[in-house]
């Protein structure tokens, strides 16, 4: 198969869409392109902060919801669930941005298990968060329900 039959990805025709930097391309991607060479210098610093507030946000609403009496509801302990999923998800994702900005790409097989395994914990954890997420709003509709039946009688 030649080059010139196959389909680019982006898109249904067989022309190759234009670079964002000529003006053939429009100026919607010049400005994109413009935004993006922009922020990229920022970018490691604002998701660093953003990380960190998440890590420690979470941990504050552990503290909150590890109390005695803040543990006897159901919905504060799957609140409290939810915050220690995006602990261990924020504190993934913390290590992982420092493990990628002061180690080369994969050099060792110790840094290549450990990218791995930050990579693992991030996405289990935070599908663990969703799905905690979504039981605790069933379980609020599904008590929603509940009290207007008793209302009605």
């Amino acid at each position: 198969m030649d080059d010139d039959d196959e389909i680019n990805c982006t898109q249904f025709w067989f022309e190759p869409y234009p670079s964002p930097y000529t003006d053939e391309a429009g100026t919607i991607p010049m400005v994109i392109m413009f935004i993006v060479n922009a922020y990229r210098p920022y970018h490691y610093y604002v998701l660093t902060t953003l990380q960190l507030f998440s890590v420690i946000a979470n941990m504050l609403i552990l503290v909150v919801l590890s109390e005695k009496e803040m543990r006897s509801a159901g919905v504060n302990v799957t609140m409290m669930l939810i915050a220690f999923c995006d602990f261990v998800c924020g504190s993934t994702a913390v290590a992982q941005l420092f493990l990628r900005n002061y180690t080369e790409f994969y050099t060792t097989y110790f840094y290549a298990y450990l990218q791995l395994t930050c990579d693992y914990l991030t996405v289990a954890f935070h599908a663990s968060s969703l799905y905690l997420a979504a039981g605790m709003a069933f379980c609020r509709i599904m008590s929603l329900n509940l009290s207007d039946k008793h209302r009605q009688v």
